[in-house]
């Protein structure tokens, strides 16, 4: 009997929090005067911004079940079957550098997503974390993203994409 009160209890909690930290991204947002887009009956948020050589479209999401802010990226462009090959390697060699989020890839589809997350378990997380994470998400789809559509759109080839990090 204990244990369904503590699970009811913890479950409360989990939406009371979720509900704290998507109002705070909400505000924030907003406090910034950035547009989004809140789909009713959820906790996400999508809003893009136009970069210099691609508009990105970031989707901000509350887990409530673990807790988690979600912020994912599907990029602008496709690799053809020719390049999905090169894509994956490209991909996991940018994973490999990179220290926060990560680009996955789709080989049967050839897209690609960037994804970057954390934790709000136990934990506050305050307006200035999440534009952090927001700005680095952004950043990190810019710097990379572009290169990774060069790759894919033929512009730039396996070699030059890995040479660009032995220049970092």
């Amino acid at each position: 009997m204990n244990i369904c009160i503590e699970e009811v209890a913890m479950e409360n909690a989990n939406q009371k929090n979720a509900q704290i930290v998507f109002d705070m991204i909400s505000e924030t947002l907003k406090a910034r005067n950035l547009k989004f887009v809140k789909p009713e009956g959820q906790k996400s948020v999508y809003l893009q911004v136009a970069a210099d050589e691609m508009t990105i479209g970031l989707l901000i999401d509350v887990d409530e079940d673990r807790q988690l802010i979600r912020m994912i990226s599907m990029l602008p462009f496709e690799f053809p079957k020719e390049k999905r090959i090169e894509g994956a390697i490209a991909t996991s060699m940018t994973d490999f550098n990179m220290f926060d989020g990560s680009f996955d890839f789709n080989y049967e589809r050839g897209v690609v997503t960037f994804r970057i997350t954390t934790s709000f378990l136990n934990s506050v997380i305050s307006p200035a974390v999440c534009l952090s994470m927001i700005g680095r998400a952004f950043t990190t789809i810019e710097d990379y993203g572009v290169k990774l559509m060069k790759l894919a759109n033929g512009q730039m080839t396996l070699d030059q994409y890995v040479d660009l990090f032995d220049e970092e």
